[in-house]
């Protein structure tokens, strides 16, 4: 036997028995089939975002009100009318040109300094897209669902599936309301916890110049881990001046580079710094705020669609994860470090984040989550508080359900499907679907504007079912032109045009009926005229 193994304690002369090693790796990752079918799930979730003309653009909630750039509407985006987006519009205009040398981002991009701070995951969308614009907007668009594989990774270093617990808390990690929504919207936040979960998986592993890099690049994707990191950087031993003091000058390398582009931001934009005075107030006050904000009344919606009992339920989940962190001290640990800062973070956040649903809070104290999913005992007399504390799941799920309704089902030749794009006009109310079907009510006359992106021209028929409340038909025009009159119905009946051509260019079409506009139904105001469900559009190349 080797003198060696004899010897030296804890030493273990490697297993030869493949058997036995197989059986080990089995048992260390029997629950991973749960792990990669939870994943399926979201990525199947995630491919509901997508269309054959805008691609996955509608994760990035871009809105008409607040006007983008012109480089960003010539990528043909899905866009929300009638709203003003969210953040991740302004993100991906400057990952168009991150640079920021386009002197319209002022005016496209609310909040520009403040935003424009939050650099690294935009630029990594233009680099991924090897500046080309089309390219860069899918690539910001899928920035929080390529952060959030990569945090599923990195957690099973702390989760390994082995156990039903621990394929709990993964979950618990990944689908919490905050991450869902980062993923749902394109936000930064979503990125920047994967980035800090690497820097500190780098620093247990005894890698501190990769820990430092990350750091730096999670600080310029979200400014405000910048405590976390700095925590994260804290000496084991406390009582050491000499680590405190290194510890500190690490801190200054990682936030140096943050420093370094917000005086680049402030030169090259002008844009003065958004200081953001309600987003802090004294300490506890922004908390209660939420809970009265939560509790004054209820909008009457079933349970897990009603969004105050949602935000109710993800009000405790963060209570209980604040108290777990706060009465279990551990110190030496660098999860509870960074847990530990967010919750005194929580503790001092003002209405702006608190309010809202589901709120910035739950984006902001991430850190907090995780940290208390990795750190909570394990044994049965925990459950409890586990299963409270991840009650942020029901959100989460409920943010990733509901995708867009896309204005139409595409068949037909794909380069010709790819070149021609179709926009609800006016005319018409919202999408409105369920598990079956979709449909929209026209006001009497409703537009379809068609595009044809190309150089030749395609040929389009439409199809699907009309329906009306009370007798009439419906008669399809271009211009002056009648190009398709459906027969007298009510109730539905199946509908299908005769082909149409589309020369290169905008084409307009009207869907009309000459009958009066009736009432939805008792309880619904709206004068409606006729519903389109499903509607189809097959087109192929022209001859």
């Amino acid at each position: 036997m080797n003198r060696l193994s004899q010897t030296t304690p804890g030493l273990r002369k490697p297993d030869a028995n493949p058997a036995r090693r197989l059986g080990r790796l089995f048992r260390r990752y029997r629950w991973a089939p749960v792990l990669i079918a939870l994943t399926a799930a979201l990525l199947g979730f995630v491919s509901r975002f997508h269309s054959p003309h805008t691609g996955f653009t509608s994760l990035l909630l871009i809105g008409d009100e607040l006007t983008p750039s012109k480089a960003l509407l010539d990528q043909h985006p899905y866009v929300f009318k009638g709203t003003n987006g969210y953040d991740g519009q302004a993100y991906v205009q400057i990952a168009l040109d991150p640079l920021l040398r386009n002197p319209g981002l002022v005016r496209s991009v609310d909040a520009l300094g403040y935003r424009a701070r939050r650099i690294f995951i935009p630029a990594c969308a233009w680099l991924a897209g090897l500046g080309h614009p089309a390219w860069i907007v899918q690539a910001y668009a899928l920035s929080n669902v390529f952060s959030w594989l990569l945090l599923g990774i990195l957690l099973l270093h702390w989760l390994p599936p082995d156990s039903p617990q621990n394929v709990f808390r993964w979950a618990g990690i990944l689908f919490t309301h905050g991450l869902c929504t980062s993923l749902r919207c394109s936000l930064t936040d979503g990125p920047g916890l994967t980035l800090l979960a690497l820097g500190i998986l780098f620093l247990e592993t005894g890698r501190l110049r990769g820990a430092l890099g990350t750091f730096a690049a999670t600080i310029l994707s979200r400014e405000t881990y910048v405590l976390n990191t700095a925590a994260a950087l804290i000496p084991d031993r406390l009582r050491d001046l000499r680590a405190w003091r290194r510890a500190a000058w690490l801190t200054f390398l990682t936030v140096l580079p943050l420093l370094v582009w917000m005086a680049y931001v402030r030169f090259e934009t002008g844009a003065p710094r958004a200081e953001g005075a309600r987003n802090f107030e004294w300490p506890g006050l922004g908390y209660l705020h939420r809970w009265h904000e939560l509790l004054s009344g209820s909008d009457g919606r079933q349970f897990l669609l009603d969004f105050r009992v949602v935000g109710i339920l993800s009000q405790v989940a963060l209570t209980v994860q604040f108290l777990c962190i706060v009465l279990r001290p551990q110190p030496r640990n660098a999860w509870w470090r960074v847990g530990a800062v967010s919750a005194l973070l929580g503790c001092v956040l003002g209405p702006a984040v608190w309010e809202g649903f589901p709120g910035a809070a739950l984006r902001v104290l991430l850190p907090m989550t995780v940290a208390f999913n990795l750190l909570l005992p394990r044994g049965r007399r925990w459950i409890p508080l586990l299963l409270i504390g991840n009650l942020t799941l029901l959100g989460g799920l409920g943010e990733l359900r509901d995708a867009p309704v896309f204005s139409a089902e595409w068949q037909g030749e794909r380069g010709a499907i790819y070149a021609t794009s179709l926009d609800v006009g006016h005319g018409w109310y919202y999408a409105e679907s369920n598990q079956k079907q979709t449909w929209r009510w026209c006001r009497g006359t409703g537009e379809l504007v068609f595009t044809n992106h190309g150089t030749t021209p395609t040929e389009i028929s439409l199809s699907g079912r009309l329906s009306a409340l009370s007798p009439r038909s419906v008669v399809l025009r271009r211009g002056n032109t009648i190009l398709w009159r459906s027969a007298t119905f009510k109730r539905v009946i199946p509908f299908h045009t005769p082909t149409l051509v589309i020369p290169p260019g905008v084409t307009r079409l009207e869907l009309s009926s000459d009958q009066p506009l009736v009432k939805a139904s008792p309880t619904d105001s709206r004068l409606v005229s006729f519903a389109v469900y499903d509607l189809s559009v097959r087109v192929q190349p022209a001859p």
